[in-house]
């Protein structure tokens, strides 16, 4: 597995809660590189920002957006709730990598003229008239966003980092 995490994801974190920063860095590599492959997790670069109180003012855990025009899109940048238990936030950081994956596999595309409008594989979907979790990319994530997190935690070494407490 080592030689899988070498050449992956280039990554930047800020705000990371105290004592977490290698730990979110090690999850999204580990996730990257199992969602994406070795060689599509090359060449994606991902901003992970922390924002406090982002649920209370924007109403969203976390969310992850592309910053460039490529098509399908490299550079991501995911926003976390940092007001959360680090389990939540751990959750919510699977969840939005799978988001991730999505775009980057070109599986999830979001039209800027038409923002009611998303293609999910082939499909075009008007978001506005379908219920939240019944979107199809947002199953996706919620199906796959807790065994992501404990197999990482479960591999790394890491499981005191997905407990419930803060």
């Amino acid at each position: 597995m080592e030689s899988l995490m070498r050449n992956s994801v280039s990554l930047s974190v800020r705000n990371a809660p105290k004592g977490t920063l290698k730990q979110f860095r090690s999850a999204i590599r580990w996730i990257s590189t199992h969602l994406l492959g070795s060689r599509l997790s090359e060449v994606i670069s991902i901003h992970l920002i922390f924002c406090k109180d982002l649920c209370k003012k924007e109403f969203v855990y976390g969310d992850c957006g592309w910053e460039d025009d490529s098509s399908p899109p490299r550079l991501f940048t995911i926003r976390i709730d940092s007001s959360m238990t680090r389990f939540q936030q751990f959750t919510t950081l699977s969840h939005e990598l799978v988001h991730l994956k999505q775009f980057a596999k070109g599986e999830l595309y979001d039209y800027a003229y038409r923002p009611e409008i998303t293609r999910w594989k082939r499909r075009k979907i008007n978001v506005e008239k379908t219920d939240y979790e019944n979107l199809p990319w947002e199953k996706e994530a919620y199906k796959l966003q807790r065994s992501l997190i404990i197999s990482w935690a479960e591999e790394t070494g890491n499981t005191k980092f997905i407990h419930k407490k803060k």
